[in-house]
């Protein structure tokens, strides 16, 4: 899948150095699908979740289109170690980054 030029996942986390191509392109995808997913647009999840975040710094107190974003999140860190020996024990965060 092309990566939209305004997405990037930066990956940290003890394996965050054996993240692949393949393995940025799992996650991306998986990023991408879930906000659809929940009818949300990318642009308009991370407006909400950065006003929420400036508003609550809590993922707990959001709603709305800001739910998308941190589902997407979620399923972009589990698609990242997916097909991983232990992905179960893998540490690889993922905070994705839009515009």
């Amino acid at each position: 899948m092309p990566h939209p030029a305004n997405l990037r996942i930066d990956f940290t986390g003890r394996d965050a150095s054996s993240v692949s191509g393949a393995d940025e392109n799992r996650a991306i995808t998986a990023f991408l699908a879930t906000i659809a997913a929940y009818g949300a647009d990318p642009t308009t999840a991370d407006t909400a979740y950065r006003e929420q975040w400036a508003e609550f710094e809590d993922e707990t107190a959001m709603y709305g289109p800001a739910l998308a974003w941190i589902a997407a999140s979620g399923a972009a860190a589990r698609a990242v170690v997916e097909g991983w020996a232990e992905p179960d024990r893998s540490e690889v965060r993922c905070e994705p980054h839009w515009g």
